[in-house]
């Protein structure tokens, strides 16, 4: 492919993400020219699939100039996974604005981590619900 755009350049990203190739993708993440916000959540998702790689994930993470609630949808269950739930509360607490999606990760995290009350809490302080709620 002669000319690639954003789109063909975190398609390729995205598609050595879901085969689980990470060097691959962290080659085409470093060719690419321009990073969008979209580029670095799709390579902080790759790196928190990847044997979840949730250190690398969080050192992008805090290179991205903005980040958008996919980006946090991505960083707090990958801390989750890997029993950091202090790192996702850290994450959370960081957010300027906070949504059902966010929230309920977070109640997802209290209730992986043990911590039912605070899970209870959470979710009876929220304001909006949804299915997966």
């Amino acid at each position: 492919m002669s000319f690639k755009t954003t789109v063909t350049w975190i398609s390729t990203l995205a598609a050595y993400e879901e085969n689980r190739n990470i060097s691959n993708a962290c080659e085409v993440f470093a060719k690419m020219l321009e990073k969008t916000i979209s580029s670095y959540n799709a390579m902080v998702t790759a790196y928190n699939k990847d044997d979840c790689m949730v250190d690398e994930a969080y050192e992008l993470f805090c290179k991205m100039s903005e980040c958008d609630a996919v980006s946090y949808a991505t960083m707090i269950p990958g801390y989750v996974s890997k029993g950091r739930f202090d790192k996702a509360l850290e994450i959370y607490e960081s957010m300027v604005r906070r949504g059902v999606v966010s929230l309920s990760l977070m109640v997802d995290g209290y209730c992986k981590s043990g911590r039912i009350m605070e899970a209870r809490k959470l979710f009876d302080e929220m304001v909006e619900r949804n299915v997966v709620t």
